[in-house]
């Protein structure tokens, strides 16, 4: 995860009383970035990075269960053949409401109670890595 540090820098005229920011690796972030991140923040939206990192959780505490030996007919996580044909014959869309409404093993959710469409789709593609 990139740090950022908001600084005063001086121009030729003075010190200028704008801030600008600047990751640890030296890019600049303008001022735009920041007030869309605080309006995200804002608004309830967690960011991505957030989101990727609690995948594995999601998945110890939900699709695991099954996936991880294939109990009851589940394809395995890892097993990129499987995953790579599944999503190829029904799509993405039609996998994500199937774990939804549950399938002919599964139960309805997949046994995660507050994921919602973009965590179903995460879960899918972490297990078909």
């Amino acid at each position: 995860m990139r740090s950022t540090l908001l600084m005063k820098f001086k121009s030729n005229r003075g010190t200028d009383t704008r801030f600008k920011s600047k990751t640890a690796y030296g890019r600049r972030i303008n001022r735009q970035h920041i007030v869309t991140l605080l309006a995200a923040v804002g608004l309830g939206l967690t960011p991505v990075l957030t989101a990727n990192a609690a995948v594995p959780k999601q998945y110890e505490d939900s699709c695991g269960a099954c996936h991880a030996t294939g109990a009851l007919h589940a394809p395995k996580t890892g097993d990129a053949a499987t995953w790579t044909k599944l999503i190829a014959q029904k799509g993405m869309p039609a996998l994500v409401a199937s774990v939804k409404n549950g399938g002919s093993q599964m139960p309805a959710g997949g046994l995660c109670s507050d994921c919602n469409d973009t965590d179903y789709q995460a879960l899918i593609e972490y297990m078909a890595k």
